[in-house]
């Protein structure tokens, strides 16, 4: 399942927001990231500041070999 953020809380408590620059102004962003929850709410995997190509790989390759 993936969750929608729509009040922010998660992008605090995970620590996401981040000052970012966009055309040469400093601005506040969600850095890109994702996260492996099990089926019990236990974090059981973190991937920060990632590029989108790629990372689904990286994320089932995870699931695959668990």
């Amino acid at each position: 399942e993936l969750a929608a953020d729509t009040e922010g809380r998660l992008c605090q408590m995970f620590d996401v927001i981040k000052n970012k620059l966009m055309y040469g102004k400093q601005v506040q962003g969600i850095e890109r990231s994702a996260f492996l929850i099990d089926a019990n709410g236990v974090l059981r995997r973190e991937w920060r500041g990632i590029k989108a190509d790629g990372n689904a790989a990286a994320v089932l390759d995870v699931l695959m070999t668990a």
